[in-house]
């Protein structure tokens, strides 16, 4: 039986989930960890695939990844070949290790993007384990201190700065902020001044009001968004 063709995106971007058989623990120590992640690592640069994001948990694992879907399910049958092989041999075991193939949901705007991207860091705090900012077996450091699987270029743009990046995350809300929390937020940091007005200002107070903005919690699309004003012009005030 043939399996169904997986929904392509024009963002060349996917969320990427696989879980162990029956709810089976997949990483069972540090090292376990370790060796998926070199696994994956070889991989993503054998085809070229920018990995976005990831989270290890113990039964399943996240990627937020950019390529082609074609090019993503090879990477993946083979990430999740070695692996079980690999986990197999290692605690003398037989039988499939993933339970049917990994599942991979398109990513279609930025808007989604930041969300599947703060869900993915979000996974050990919403199951109780730790802060997202203390799991070590997650990609979200690496977007504090550099280095890393991940690549972080993209996503680190779509944020006014670290500090943003960090409030967005610490955020537990599911998905985005409502505009209305939105402009709130914008209307207090800015005095009372309504963001929609900020285009209409001269050069100078137009630059000042944007760098207010960019200290606080909002994303670049947020702004972009609530004010009109193209990123371009947000990242020369």
């Amino acid at each position: 039986m043939c399996s169904r063709p997986r929904k392509q995106t024009e963002s060349r971007i996917y969320h990427l989930i696989s879980r162990g058989v029956d709810h089976c623990v997949i990483y069972r120590d540090r090292s376990d960890r370790i060796h998926f992640l070199q696994l994956l690592k070889d991989l993503s640069v054998e085809f070229g695939v920018a990995v976005n994001a990831w989270c290890l948990m113990d039964n399943h694992y996240h990627i937020l990844a950019t390529s082609e879907i074609d090019v993503i399910a090879k990477m993946m049958r083979r990430l999740n070949a070695a692996y079980a092989l690999y986990f197999n041999t290692k605690y003398e075991r037989d039988g499939h290790l993933f339970q049917g193939r990994f599942k991979s949901v398109p990513v279609e705007s930025d808007e989604q993007f930041l969300t599947v991207l703060r869900y993915i860091h979000q996974n050990p705090e919403k199951a109780g384990i730790c802060r997202t900012s203390d799991y070590p077996w997650s990609s979200y450091k690496s977007y504090l201190r550099g280095g890393g699987l991940a690549s972080t270029a993209f996503a680190l743009s779509l944020f006014s700065s670290l500090e943003s990046f960090v409030a967005f995350h610490a955020n537990l809300e599911q998905g985005e902020e409502s505009g209305e929390k939105e402009m709130a937020l914008a209307r207090e940091a800015l005095g009372g001044i309504d963001p929609r007005d900020i285009a209409s200002l001269d050069r100078k107070r137009r630059s000042d009001a944007l760098r207010v903005l960019k200290r606080t919690r909002l994303t670049v699309r947020q702004i972009e968004k609530m004010t009109g004003i193209s990123r371009s012009t947000m990242t020369r005030a």
